[in-house]
């Protein structure tokens, strides 16, 4: 199976909620095999996602016909705490069991990229087949964003690993604000013009308002949730969702 993660080491950057929506339109609008891997302790919010899915389904009626005919795609929660380095290699082996066939797995991790937590182990170890990169205006979460790059692309890693990344890799600017699109001012052109110096390819589509990609089943126009794919609301509330999608799924496949 293809891997795909979003990743940020800044909090509140959406990466449970792009993990969610894009597993289920992979899932429901692309008709994909499926898998969701919730390494995010101690809240688990992906594999939370899930379970608020599964009771509102048994409460809410209109929900229940939108998307009670689905058979839920497995979504796991993983947790994952150990600096012992034999567990990171029981690790590594049940999830390159757990990825056998053909499909995507979508993996959501703690926003941390120390050696010791699962998405630096998984990355480093190649497991990681396309990491997408979650940045704002904000200069932490670009300076985060650099620093993973710079990490994947180290002399000590090409040393182990033999080649340049484990994975492919993009970054995509998150919570684009009325004022940023107004074009009073440019908020992106320099620091794009730094990721491109550094090969760190910067997707074309921005994230315009991540508070209404929130929105849960029982919520009115809701396009987050884990057992289908609300085609109206999504085209409705954001649209340019779809072709985030299809541009990480067109660089993964390549």
């Amino acid at each position: 199976m293809k891997v795909i993660t979003f990743f940020a080491e800044k909090g509140g950057m959406g990466k449970s909620t792009l993990t969610a929506m894009m597993a289920s339109w992979l899932a429901y609008e692309k008709k994909e095999r499926v898998m969701a891997l919730d390494f995010d302790y101690p809240n688990h919010q992906l594999y939370g996602f899930r379970q608020n899915d599964l009771a509102e389904l048994k409460s809410n009626e209109k929900y229940r016909q939108m998307c009670g005919e689905n058979i839920p795609f497995p979504l796991h929660k993983v947790d994952f705490l150990a600096k012992d380095p034999a567990k990171k290699v029981v690790l590594l082996e049940n999830i390159r069991g757990l990825l056998e066939g053909d499909g995507y797995c979508l993996m959501d991790f703690p926003g941390r990229f120390l050696p010791d937590d699962p998405a630096a182990i998984l990355a480093f170890n190649g497991v990681v087949d396309y990491m997408v990169l979650l940045a704002d205006s904000d200069a932490q979460s670009r300076a985060s964003a650099m620093f993973v790059y710079a990490q994947l692309n180290s002399d000590s890693f090409l040393k182990y690993s033999g080649k340049r990344t484990g994975q492919d890799m993009c970054l995509l600017w998150n919570r684009e604000t009325h004022n940023e699109r107004r074009g009073n001012r440019d908020w992106y052109g320099p620091a794009e013009r730094k990721f491109a110096d550094i090969g760190l390819e910067v997707c074309p589509v921005k994230i315009r308002d991540i508070p209404i990609t929130r929105r849960e089943a029982g919520v009115f126009g809701f396009v987050r949730n884990t057992l289908c794919w609300p085609a109206q609301n999504v085209s409705r509330a954001c649209p340019y969702m779809v072709d985030i999608f299809e541009y990480i799924l067109e660089r993964c496949g390549r």
